[in-house]
């Protein structure tokens, strides 16, 4: 019996691994005519920011960006179908287990916004996604994202959206 198990065993592992004899019935034959579905595609935010202004018609040409899922926002924050509204000097809401705390829009100057914060983890990793600059010492962190920019800090990711009214927008999320 034994014997007899090992020589299944060995035989559907080669089957699987596209080795041996088709004689062998094929066990997974009922699963084969089963379409998968593909993964649910991000929805479109409907907000959108200017990127570039078109030559022909001097209008400026947008560019949308993908809906992420936000948290509850303090009073200096407003909730805004398409990110949230940090107003400068306002605190940003951070997902829990991220490993950064007390990010605060510290200034906001035309298209260019700049946020201060800290690791809150025993190490502290920074990148810059596109329109970034960054600076770091010891646990404070400022990172300086333009039009579009990105960065993410230790387990977040901020994104900026756009500036509206004075605010920036943001999208904000655990990675």
């Amino acid at each position: 019996m034994r014997r007899h198990c090992l020589v299944l065993l060995t035989g559907t592992t080669l089957l699987l691994a596209g080795c041996g004899d088709r004689s062998i019935p094929d066990l997974f034959a009922a699963h084969a005519d089963t379409q998968t579905t593909p993964p649910p595609q991000p929805t479109t935010r409907p907000w959108t920011t200017p990127t570039s202004t078109d030559p022909t018609t001097s209008e400026p040409t947008t560019q949308s960006t993908t809906a992420q899922p936000t948290t509850t926002k303090p009073t200096t924050t407003a909730a805004a179908p398409d990110g949230i509204r940090v107003a400068e000097g306002g605190a940003v809401p951070i997902p829990a287990g991220t490993g950064v705390g007390g990010v605060r829009v510290q200034s906001i100057d035309g298209a260019r916004v700049t946020l201060a914060g800290e690791s809150t983890g025993n190490s502290f990793r920074g990148a810059c996604l596109q329109s970034c600059t960054m600076s770091a010492h010891n646990t404070a962190f400022t990172v300086e994202l333009g039009q579009s920019g990105g960065t993410i800090l230790n387990n977040l990711r901020i994104d900026l959206l756009g500036v509206d009214g004075g605010a920036a927008v943001l999208d904000v999320a655990k990675v």
